[in-house]
């Protein structure tokens, strides 16, 4: 399967690129889709299959040097496959819910008790962003860990441009509130 989808493409670094992700993260993709899919195994190629086609799509927007971005990237293309699979099917219906976090990089400091309170305060976002519903915790991990741009999110998550918009800044709003209740960001 791998040399079909290697061959989709002419340039060798692309066919270097699907080879990693392929390797490295197509069983972690078949895993996140069969959660969704009570593990068919023909649904979960199927669907796996599609998140290949969906991430070769989109090859020149991958950077493979970050492993933590491209598993992110991976799983959230597969669980939306499969939602995507599923609707399409007909079967068991999976509802869905419909100012920047962090808007620069941290910078480096020279108190080291500034350093450590940023990256508290950065811990305590994600795991905001980790209690988000699916559909406002995919773009958000998109967006701010994956540093994408809301047309690349919009085209990975088939998605309109307006429509990732909405969720980032509903997702922000959910992300403020959980702080404040944690009285962590005010």
């Amino acid at each position: 399967m791998i040399s079909l989808y290697s061959s989709m493409v002419a340039d060798d670094s692309k066919k270097s690129k699907i080879v990693i992700i392929y390797e490295n993260y197509y069983s972690f993709m078949a895993y996140t889709a069969g959660l969704i899919l009570n593990h068919n195994k023909h649904d979960v190629e199927d669907t796996v299959h599609s998140a290949m086609l969906k991430i070769i799509e989109n090859i020149d927007l991958i950077d493979t040097s970050d492993s933590r971005r491209v598993k992110n990237l991976c799983c959230v293309i597969a669980r939306n496959k499969a939602i995507d699979y599923l609707r399409s099917k007909n079967k068991e219906a999976y509802l869905l819910d419909e100012e920047e976090v962090f808007s620069e990089p941290m910078d480096t400091e020279t108190d080291p008790a500034d350093i450590i309170v940023k990256q508290e305060i950065y811990d305590e976002v994600i795991a905001a962003i980790e209690k988000l519903p699916d559909t406002y915790r995919d773009v958000c991990l998109l967006k701010y860990v994956n540093s994408m741009k809301e047309g690349e999110i919009a085209a990975i998550l088939d998605i309109s441009e307006s429509n990732v918009g909405v969720r980032i800044h509903r997702a922000k709003q959910m992300i403020r509130n959980a702080l404040k209740e944690e009285n962590i960001y005010v």
